[in-house]
């Protein structure tokens, strides 16, 4: 009886794995947008709603002449109460937003808010300043107009958006920098803008291990909460309700590493999945999937493109030579990188 027993619970276990464990949690769906321009005030029934089907649901409203839409994440809701979601927001100038929330409590859970301006702005590095002095990076995207997205820390007050700093030093390290020619190299890379650092090519630097740097490293993917309605619907699972998938923060790399071999360890070191593949014919590696976000997951448009000190390089990131300070940001791009400030792509 007992071996009986045993077997069963390994046929059980081994079914369990392979369904993916289907049996304890809810699939993640993606609910009906929610109207907020006849009422702001979200009902409780709302929300548990939300929280019941596991469900990413968009509540879009406008003000002065801006659209905003939150983005909710039904598993990120503790207790579902009433709660308005209205805004007021003052006209964008000098690089400056304020946003007044109508909400009167803090929320338990951190919604994502994106804010639609009439106007596309440069620079790609804000940052939003909460009335109890909490701050939190804001996301630069859009094609034809810019949008501004970031996590609400605290939705009571008010909250100001300013202008951040890129940071990095083009200069640093051992690079060679353009002079601006515009000859095309044997793969293919086009006309490198004067000072920006060439290309090195994978083999050619020595990595000194002994040697140590640090530089800032990023990975997110808000511009696909701008294009829900594009995304593979097995895909609603894997998205961080941030969108954030490795927070900006300061990491080590070595003498003579690329962008490449960092987003490698950085990716091993904290059990981010990281699918590439190698292209010879730009002598560089290709950045297939990360965190199990693929390229055409978003649009047959879509994919990941990476930057440094706010300039999107181009040429891969095998060829790129780390500096210290450099700004590294990988940016999923839901509009061959046109929407995140990637414009030679396009």
């Amino acid at each position: 009886m007992k071996r009986i027993v045993s077997t069963l619970a390994i046929i059980l276990v081994c079914v369990v794995a392979l369904s993916g464990c289907s049996w304890f949690s809810t699939p993640v769906t993606l609910a009906d947008d929610y109207d907020l321009s006849e009422k702001s005030t979200v009902k409780s029934e709302v929300f548990s709603e939300i929280k019941e089907k596991n469900a990413i649901c968009t509540f879009s409203g406008s003000d002065n002449g801006y659209k905003y839409v939150w983005v909710v994440f039904g598993k990120d809701i503790v207790k579902p109460v009433d709660v308005d979601l209205g805004l007021n927001i003052s006209t964008f100038s000098d690089g400056k937003l304020s946003v007044r929330f109508f909400n009167e409590k803090a929320l338990d859970f951190k919604p994502l808010l994106s804010i639609y301006l009439t106007e596309k702005i440069s620079g790609q590095s804000y940052v939003a300043v909460f009335f109890d002095g909490q701050t939190t990076s804001v996301s630069l995207t859009g094609s034809e107009k810019s949008v501004l997205n970031f996590t609400v820390l605290n939705a009571v007050g008010e909250v100001s958006i300013f202008p951040g700093d890129n940071g990095g030093n083009e200069e640093s390290g051992d690079r060679e920098l353009s002079d601006g020619s515009t000859v095309r190299d044997q793969y293919m890379t086009d006309y490198v803008p004067e000072g920006k650092p060439l290309p090195v090519e994978p083999g050619e630097g020595n990595i000194d291990m002994s040697v140590a740097y640090t530089c800032t490293f990023l990975i997110e993917c808000k511009s696909i909460f701008n294009n829900l309605d594009k995304l593979d619907s097995s895909k609603l699972g894997v998205l961080p309700s941030d969108g954030i998938i490795y927070e900006r923060r300061t990491v080590t790399f070595y003498k003579g590493e690329s962008v490449f071999d960092l987003l490698k360890r950085v990716c091993r070191d904290n059990d981010i999945h990281l699918e590439y593949s190698n292209t010879p014919v730009y002598n560089s590696a290709y950045i297939e999937g990360i965190n199990n976000l693929y390229e055409f997951d978003c649009g047959n448009l879509s994919g990941w493109v990476y930057g440094v000190n706010g300039w999107f390089p181009n040429y891969g990131c095998s060829r790129y030579q780390l500096a210290q300070d450099d700004v590294v940001e990988w940016r999923y791009t839901c509009d061959l990188g046109r929407d995140v400030g990637c414009n030679w792509k396009g």
